[in-house]
C-alpha cells in the first residue's frame, strides 16, 4: 500500500474495506474516523507502541487541539437505554470524580477510557474495583481485557452484578485472600521462579561492596521473615535500591520473592543475561501496567513476595513521591502483610541522570531499614484505615509509614 499509493487515496481504500467489514456489525462497533499517514509511529525500545504519543499525533493530524467528541456522535437505541441504567449513571459519577475537568454530559457509552478519558492502567484498575464494590461482582481477567469504553464497563457491571461468587477469580476487591492459593494460580504468572546462580550470588556481592565502599548499613533484618507472602514496600531513589533491597533478604526469602522492573532493562544483551536470572516482572514504562500488576497479584495469592516500589519511578529530587494507588490495590486484593522499608542515602550515591559516586558515599551513610510489618486489619485496628478503604487510601497509609522510619 505505501509504495503503490499516496497516503490520500490509500485512505480511499482502507475507508472502503472498513465500510465493507462494518457493513454487518451494530454502530456502536464501527469505526467512525481513521487517518492514514505514512510517518513512523513511536515506540519504546522495546517497540511498543507509546499510545499517548500516537493520540497526540492523530489529533494533530486532524488539526484538532483537544480529543475527540464522541458526544457529537449518533447513539444506537440501545446505547441511549445503557445510558438510561444505574450502572452507567454509578460510572459516570466515579469518573466524573477521578478525572477532574470532566462534564458528565459529554460521557458517552463511545467514550474510551484511555483516549478520552486519559485513565492510566492503575486508574482504570480502580474503576474495576468500584464495579466490583458497587455491584457485589467478580470482574475476571478476560473481561478485564475488553474494557476499552464506558459502554464496555456499563455492560460488564450489569452482565455480572450479584454474581461475586462466580468461579473466576476477582481481579478487584474480591474474597480470595493471600493464604487461598493453589498450583495453578501461579503456574498462571508469566514469570518463572529462578534459581540461578547469579540470583543466588549476584546481590549479596553487590551488597558486600556496597558496605565496602560506601559503609551501607541493612537493620532489623529479622522482619523480613515475615510469613509469606510478603509485599517489601520501599521508597524509591536510585538504582541502588532493588540490589540492596533483594541482598538484605535471606536466601530462603529471597529465592520466592519477584519484583517489578523496567523492560527496557532487556534491550541490553548483558542486562538481558542478568534480567532473566532473577524474578523480575517487566514493564513498559509507557505501556500498561495492568497487566504486570496482576501477574505480581497472581504471584502473591500463590505465596510469593513481591518487592515494590509505591512512587513507581526514582526521586528526581531526594524526596518521597506519593504513592500510587496500584500497591493500594495489591494489599486489598490479596491482604498480603507489607514489610515496609526505607532506604537512606542511595539518592546522593547515584543521583538519577549522573554518574555513581564510588568513593564519597561513608559520608552519606546509607541505610536500609526494615520496619514492622503491618495488614489491613492492623492499620484498621489502629485507625489509619477506615473499615474498607480505598486503594488510595491505602498507598497514603503505608508512605506515611515509611516518611517516619
Amino acid at each position: 500500500m505505501r509504495r503503490r499509493h499516496p497516503p490520500a487515496k490509500a485512505t480511499e481504500l482502507i475507508g472502503q474495506e472498513i465500510a465493507r467489514m462494518g457493513a454487518s456489525l451494530p454502530s456502536y462497533k464501527k469505526i467512525s474516523r481513521f487517518l492514514v499517514t505514512y510517518q513512523q509511529l513511536p515506540r519504546t525500545s522495546t517497540k511498543k507502541l507509546k499510545k499517548p504519543q500516537i493520540k497526540a499525533m492523530y489529533e494533530e493530524l486532524r488539526g484538532a487541539s483537544k480529543p475527540l467528541d464522541s458526544t457529537q456522535q449518533e447513539l444506537s437505541f440501545l446505547e441511549t437505554q445503557l445510558m438510561k441504567s444505574e450502572e452507567f449513571t454509578a460510572l459516570v459519577d466515579y469518573i466524573v470524580q477521578i478525572v477532574p475537568g470532566t462534564r458528565r454530559e459529554n460521557i458517552t457509552p463511545r467514550t474510551h477510557l484511555e483516549i478520552d478519558l486519559g485513565l492510566d492502567s492503575l486508574k482504570s484498575l480502580d474503576l474495576v474495583s468500584m464495579i466490583e464494590e458497587q455491584f457485589e461482582c467478580e470482574v475476571p481477567p478476560e473481561v478485564l481485557l475488553k474494557l476499552e469504553t464506558v459502554g464496555d464497563a456499563a455492560s460488564a457491571a450489569r452482565d455480572l452484578r450479584g454474581k461475586g461468587k462466580g468461579k473466576n477469580a476477582p481481579l478487584g476487591r474480591g474474597k480470595k485472600t493471600a493464604t487461598q492459593h493453589s498450583p495453578e494460580t501461579d503456574d498462571s504468572g508469566h514469570v518463572p521462579e529462578s534459581k540461578s546462580l547469579v540470583f543466588r550470588t549476584g546481590a549479596p556481592l553487590v551488597k558486600s561492596l556496597s558496605t565496602a565502599l560506601w559503609g551501607l548499613q541493612v537493620e532489623n533484618r529479622d522482619r523480613a521473615r515475615t510469613s509469606s507472602p510478603v509485599i517489601f514496600a520501599a521508597n524509591h531513589e536510585s538504582l541502588l535500591d532493588i540490589v540492596w533491597l533483594l541482598a538484605a533478604l535471606p536466601w530462603d526469602v529471597r529465592k520466592k520473592t519477584y519484583s517489578v522492573g523496567k523492560a527496557e532493562l532487556s534491550s541490553s544483551p548483558a542486562l538481558r543475561f542478568i534480567v532473566r536470572r532473577t524474578n523480575m516482572i517487566p514493564v513498559e514504562r509507557e505501556g500498561d501496567f495492568s497487566q504486570a500488576l496482576q501477574t505480581a497479584r497472581t504471584k502473591l495469592l500463590s505465596g510469593k513476595n513481591l518487592v515494590f516500589f509505591p512512587e513507581g519511578t526514582r526521586s528526581r529530587t531526594g524526596e518521597m513521591g506519593a504513592f500510587k494507588s496500584g500497591i493500594g490495590s495489591l494489599v486489598i486484593d490479596t491482604n498480603a502483610t507489607v514489610v515496609p522499608v526505607r532506604i537512606k542515602g542511595s539518592f546522593e550515591i547515584w543521583t538519577p541522570g549522573k554518574p555513581v559516586h564510588l568513593l564519597a558515599g561513608h559520608a552519606h551513610k546509607p541505610r536500609l531499614i526494615f520496619g514492622e510489618p503491618v495488614t489491613l486489619q492492623s492499620l484498621t485496628s489502629v485507625k489509619k484505615l477506615p473499615s474498607k478503604p480505598k486503594p488510595e487510601q491505602v498507598a497514603e497509609a503505608l508512605r506515611n509509614i515509611i516518611v517516619s522510619m
